[in-house]
């Protein structure tokens, strides 16, 4: 059933309770009228019998017995007329605010479960970012520890290459001490044996020299 034929049945209700009342009130105050002049003629008559006092007469008896039926016949004929209509409007309205709070209970639900998946994907993301930092560090590491490795490398081949020129020069320097040793030496020699030899040792070198070279 849609919202405007719920809506309508109310509605109707009510049309027909204004229309009962209309029908009601043009149909009592014409008796109520007759009633009342009647009740005036009675009083009179009692009162041209009787002393005027305070007694409840029969004429207002009959009167609240009149208002009192006409009240329970309209209570009754309301009853009969909106019984239908407000408790189809009642059933309505519990049936929507139980679609309500149902809808209210989903909407409560899909925003917890929403809640959780964004929940979860914050937790992947941090688990995400902590998965980066953590490679970033280690080729960081990594990286140090190259740079470590290539600086140490050259540190070594630079010294392997400083030891080698520093045993190249110190060769360089003994061949050349040993070299002038050798040729101070040889000047020395000469030098004594020209100071310590004559010409007789000198003849005598000169032919051990030759018969040297001629047996050989």
């Amino acid at each position: 059933m849609s919202r405007g034929k719920r809506l309508a049945r109310p509605a109707l209700a009510v049309l027909c309770l204004f229309a009962v009342l209309a029908a009601f009130l043009s149909f009592s105050t014409p008796v109520l009228a007759s009633g009342h002049g009647s009740e005036t003629t009675m009083e009179k008559a009692e009162h041209a019998e009787e002393p005027e006092h305070g007694s409840f007469t029969s004429a207002k008896l009959w009167n609240l017995l009149y208002r009192a039926l006409n009240f329970l016949a309209l209570a009754i004929l309301l009853t009969l007329v909106l019984r239908k209509p407000l408790a189809q409007f009642l059933s309505d309205r519990r049936r929507n605010i139980a679609e309500t709070l149902d809808d209210l209970e989903r909407k409560k639900v899909e925003a917890a479960e929403r809640f959780k998946q964004i929940e979860a994907k914050l937790n992947a993301l941090e688990g995400e970012r902590d998965k980066i930092m953590g490679e970033y560090m280690a080729e960081g590491e990594e990286e140090k520890r190259k740079i470590i490795a290539h600086a140490n490398q050259m540190a070594e081949r630079i010294k392997q290459q400083a030891e080698m020129s520093i045993s190249q020069e110190i060769k360089k320097a003994k061949d050349e001490l040993t070299r002038e040793i050798a040729e101070m030496s040889a000047a020395m020699a000469e030098d004594m044996i020209r100071k310590n030899i004559n010409d007789k040792d000198q003849q005598r070198l000169v032919e051990e020299y030759l018969e040297k070279v001629v047996q050989h």
